[in-house]
């Protein structure tokens, strides 16, 4: 489960991301996510889609949904992007706080900023999920 604020930006561009590492090196992971202040049905952000689709990697997530408790409770791990989530998410979901990561060294918003700021972003998710050790 990769978890940001809007489930627009980074962790569709992470969704996807990872769902492709899992499938070319035959891992098997099953992956969703979803933003903390997401709201429900936003598509992913324009630039996100263009960074995956120059990348060649599928969009697994269209539309933004909220992180609820039974997403919670799906996931083995919560990767974060910031440290602001893993502080909301102990607060508001304390179970959770043992599978709860930031993902790499965590993951800088790039919202409403220009296409460059979105490929770096990618760039450090992709880095990031390389090193997830499961």
């Amino acid at each position: 489960m990769f978890v940001c604020t809007g489930n627009t930006c980074r962790s569709p561009m992470a969704e996807s991301i990872a769902a492709q590492f899992s499938a070319s090196r035959g891992l098997g992971w099953e992956v969703k996510s979803a933003g903390l202040s997401a709201f429900e049905g936003d598509g992913i952000a324009e630039q996100s889609a263009k960074v995956l689709e120059e990348k060649g990697i599928e969009i697994k997530c269209e539309t933004s949904r909220r992180f609820t408790r039974e997403l919670g409770e799906w996931a083995d791990w919560i990767y974060v992007m910031s440290p602001q989530h893993i502080e909301f998410i102990n607060m508001r979901y304390p179970e959770f706080s043992k599978k709860t990561k930031l993902l790499g060294e965590g993951i800088p918003d790039p919202y409403g900023q220009g296409i460059e700021v979105y490929r770096q972003c990618f760039d450090r998710i992709a880095a990031a999920i390389e090193k997830i050790e499961i």
